[in-house]
């Protein structure tokens, strides 16, 4: 019978003071019953910022002592104090338990228990373990308050695996590839059947390390409304191999996704530029098609933060699951802090690009829609016409992201696009200012660190303090471009759109996929139609067709 206990937490008294700030007391942990290893007292600090109670997750780890094989944990809390990922109860290593939130008067005391039950093997002694919990909360001025629970992890179960490394013969000079650490994450994952969609350029779809990856059977080319995604300008194909180039085959290079495969979407036509509504529409096939991961290796500033219509198609793609990555955008000039639409909208993943050094590159774009960096600078990768080759950008850190993700997709197929945002982001190599900044976001990928260690909680807990950080330097004003003559318009369901379309004599085009409208007026009167449109109760929402760029 193998011996098998739990360490985890206790007591923790918080008195925050009256007023907006909180005092926050050194407090001790103890355990009752004594649960073997733990030691006697442990001292923490809990800190809260402007007054809150921030929510923190935090890792119980199984100790398996004597065998290698991975163990199925469940875990029961009473009442509904506590919630535990993932959600069904399994995974072969550890498992979080996350807060909640409760409603709190003057004071307030919560005395309760988590039960943790090893269910594979059913024998396991000493299983099931019950950990009391006792919380306290006293003259506190807010009405809400997140449950803090603290947890002292085992140590790992086991040594970490050893690195395994592709036979790509170019492998040697993709130096990005080590500096993540992907050879030891790929020793865990290789993102079997995980599906990237790669919105772009399109791909070459006949390049030696290419063609057995991508899905030529649902590629589609929204920049010009036809069949084939095959790239006419270059940038797609070099984004696509830096995803997941066919790797260990003996060719070429090796791609961050290994085993996954690319679903090219051209949204950008030959010039490198595309617009906003065509990008829409790409983001919602990709859902539909059932792709895991969208990589958006493209931007461009708007006026007035995500329009509309490409929110909702991201939030349509979250809502099934998809994680979505998009670059952070390259400066020129004299807006480097200039956000960049679809990295600033929710639920996406705006990447800043760092080199070989971990430095930042003076390219990259930076504020507040910056989420995480990853290596963009002097990345080899695919080429069209069958070759290879060097480029930059933060177009080129993005696919290193969206790589990871199938990993951790194909790591935890449980995992919401939160969970796989939080392994990414909260397991990264923190660089410059402790924790968020807006260079670097939470900092460099360590892809290993994500796989080995996955989710700190339900969702990304370095973003939390994201909003407390500034900027420190004013955003430029900035004068997004867009498609000469364009407003798109969606209408709340119970309008009559065309009835409303022909008062204005308006010539309109129906767009089902984005549920809207694209009106065509005359060049220069886009935003006296704006205007108009935005003041009508019939419509939802209206915005430019604003453009964007490969990054």
């Amino acid at each position: 019978m193998r011996d098998l206990a739990v360490k985890a937490l206790l007591l923790l008294i918080l008195f925050p003071s009256m007023g907006t700030q909180a005092r926050v007391n050194t407090v001790y942990l103890t355990s009752a019953p004594a649960l073997g290893n733990l030691p006697e007292a442990l001292s923490f600090t809990y800190s809260i910022p402007d007054g809150r109670l921030l929510p923190v997750a935090h890792q119980a780890t199984p100790l398996n002592v004597g065998d290698d094989k991975p163990l199925t944990w469940a875990i029961t809390a009473e009442g509904d104090w506590f919630t535990a990922a993932p959600l069904d109860g399994t995974t072969p290593a550890s498992f979080w338990i996350t807060p909640t939130t409760f409603e709190t008067g003057t004071v307030v005391t919560y005395t309760g228990a988590v039960t943790t039950t090893a269910v594979n093997p059913p024998e396991t002694e000493n299983s099931p373990h019950r950990i009391d919990l006792t919380l306290r909360v006293v003259n506190t001025p807010l009405s809400t308050v997140h449950l803090p629970l603290i947890s002292h992890n085992y140590t790992p179960p086991s040594s970490p695996p050893s690195p395994r490394y592709p036979n790509d013969p170019r492998y040697s000079i993709q130096w990005a590839l080590e500096k993540v650490d992907a050879p030891a994450a790929w020793s865990i994952s290789t993102g079997q059947s995980v599906l990237i969609a790669v919105l772009d350029t399109g791909t070459d779809l006949d390049h030696t390390d290419l063609a057995s990856k991508v899905r030529t059977d649902m590629d589609w080319d929204f920049a010009n409304d036809d069949t084939v995604a095959d790239d006419d300008h270059g940038h797609g194909t070099h984004v696509s191999g830096i995803a997941a180039a066919a790797t260990d085959n003996g060719v070429g290079v090796a791609g961050m996704g290994w085993e996954g495969m690319i679903l090219p979407l051209k949204v950008l036509h030959a010039d490198g530029t595309g617009t906003d509504a065509d990008l829409a529409a790409a983001i919602r096939y990709a859902a539909d098609s059932g792709a895991d991961v969208i990589n958006m290796s493209l931007g461009g500033p708007s006026d007035d933060g995500c329009p509309a219509y490409v929110q909702d198609a991201v939030d349509y793609a979250y809502a099934k699951g998809v994680v979505l990555v998009a670059a952070a955008g390259n400066h020129v000039g004299s807006e480097p802090n200039a956000e960049m639409c679809p990295a600033n909208c929710r639920h996406v993943l705006g990447v800043a690009a760092t080199g070989r050094d971990d430095s930042v590159g003076g390219y990259s774009n930076y504020g507040t829609h910056v989420s995480v960096a990853a290596p963009g600078s002097e990345i080899y990768s695919t080429l069209m016409g069958d070759r290879y080759g060097y480029n930059g950008g933060t177009s080129m850190a993005t696919p290193h992201v969206a790589g990871l993700a199938a990993l951790l997709r194909d790591r935890f197929p449980s995992y919401t696009p939160d969970q796989i945002a939080s392994a990414i982001l909260d397991n990264a190599e923190d660089l410059g200012t402790a924790g968020w900044d807006p260079y670097a976001g939470c900092g460099r990928i360590d892809a290993f660190q994500a796989l080995s260690v996955g989710a700190h909680g339900g969702s990304p807990v370095c973003l939390e303090g994201a909003e407390l950080q500034t900027v420190d330097a004013a955003k430029t004003s900035v004068t997004a471009g867009f498609a000469p003559g364009e407003v798109i318009v969606s209408f709340h369901a119970s309008a009559k759109a065309e009835r409303i379309l022909e008062q204005y004599k308006i010539n309109a085009e129906s767009l089902p996929t984005l549920d809207a409208w694209r009106l065509r007026v005359a060049p220069g009167q886009e935003r006296a139609i704006l205007s108009k449109m935005r003041a009508n109760p019939a419509v939802a929402h209206a915005d430019l067709n604003y453009l964007v760029f490969a990054q």
